[in-house]
C-alpha cells in the first residue's frame, strides 16, 4: 500500500520565510516598482560617479640609472 504523502526529499522544511532585497520591498509595498525605481537610481548615481573620476594615465616614474 502507497502512502499518501510525498517523499520526504521532495517535501520542502517548515522554516520561517526569510526574504531579502526585492523580497522584503514586495512584502511591504506590494509590489517590486520601488525596488525597480531604487535599482535604476543606484545605477544612475554609480554611473555619474564614474564620469566625475580622473582616470587619466599618470606620469611614469623614471628611475634612475645606477653606475
Amino acid at each position: 500500500m502507497q502512502s499518501c504523502h510525498p517523499h520526504p526529499i521532495l517535501v520542502r522544511p517548515a522554516r520561517v520565510k526569510r526574504r531579502r532585497g526585492g523580497g522584503l520591498i514586495y512584502d511591504h509595498f506590494g509590489s517590486y516598482d520601488h525596488a525597480w525605481r531604487l535599482g535604476v537610481a543606484i545605477g544612475l548615481v554609480a554611473g555619474v560617479a564614474q564620469m566625475m573620476t580622473d582616470d587619466q594615465p599618470g606620469r611614469p616614474i623614471l628611475r634612475e640609472a645606477s653606475a
